[in-house]
């Protein structure tokens, strides 16, 4: 699995030393516990602000929007989206530190990207980016349908964050 830093001060270098470590371990466990495959993955570790920044940067180029569109999570743990190759997992180091929660956040957001790599759950991310860069805005019913979906996906990822626990 490829890992990368984004704009990311020295003082989170072993948040990111941490992840390059267990990046494969995590990624096998979550597709051996959910059975299903997780596709190509890149993970990219960064601050608070280098994440949001990264999202909206990449998101705006994927879907070619001019705009880009306002986060509503102001410091989240870790972000997952699709890419042109497969699915980009953002963790937010500044907000997990070296603590528990990097791996926590890690496995949460890889179950996000194996959520992604299913048939529909592609097409319905992308459709929820274009409707974040307001450039093909859902119906309420569509919006409504597809917040739903997201809860259930974060029910989904909660359940599995205790594999965390097992990463050495």
């Amino acid at each position: 699995m490829d890992v990368s830093g984004y704009k990311l001060h020295t003082d989170y270098q072993a948040c990111l030393d941490r992840i390059e470590a267990v990046a494969d371990q995590a990624a096998h466990l979550v597709e051996r516990k959910m059975r299903e495959d997780l596709g190509p993955a890149r993970v990219i570790v960064s601050d608070g602000f280098g994440t949001e920044d990264f999202v909206r940067r990449h998101e705006q180029q994927l879907i070619g929007a001019r705009r880009p569109a306002r986060l509503t999570d102001s410091e989240p743990f870790g972000r997952t989206t699709i890419d042109s190759r497969g699915v980009l997992v953002l963790v937010n180091a500044e907000a997990c530190g070296m603590t528990k929660e990097l791996d926590i956040t890690l496995v949460h957001e890889l179950v996000h990207a194996v959520q992604l790599s299913r048939p529909e759950g592609r097409q319905l991310a992308l459709q929820r980016i274009r409707n974040n860069h307001k450039t093909d805005r859902l119906s309420w019913s569509a919006a409504f349908t597809a917040n739903r979906r997201v809860a259930a996906d974060e029910r989904e990822a909660r359940r599995y964050e205790h594999l965390a626990r097992k990463l050495r």
